[in-house]
């Protein structure tokens, strides 16, 4: 059995026509980070479409700051539906309580 270090690697990966080299890689993470590359390239190119003066640094900028923005709010959305789910459960504890109990 190999283990998940034995499986690391190194990968090249271009990121908007410049290509970027990582090392130590798991495949599993390869994929996700070419997924990552391929979305992240396209906006580039969206923005420098809208935006003809945008350089590509300017256009990488914007573009890391839009899915920054996204992950805070999917962040903040799974906290509020953990809690929920938290308030739920302790409101069935309760009840639970008050039916055996009082």
């Amino acid at each position: 059995m190999t283990s998940m270090e034995d499986n690391r690697h190194r990968i090249t990966i271009n990121i908007a026509g410049t290509d970027r080299h990582f090392s130590n890689i798991t495949p599993e993470e390869e994929g996700y980070m070419r997924m990552a590359a391929k979305m992240i390239t396209h906006k580039v190119e969206e923005y420098k479409g809208k935006f003809a003066n945008l350089t590509v640094q300017d256009a990488l900028s914007v573009t890391s700051l839009v899915f920054v923005t996204q992950l805070i709010k999917e962040r903040r959305n799974n906290d509020v539906g953990d809690l929920e789910q938290r308030i739920a459960e302790l409101n069935n504890s309760l009840d639970e309580y008050i039916k055996t109990n009082l």
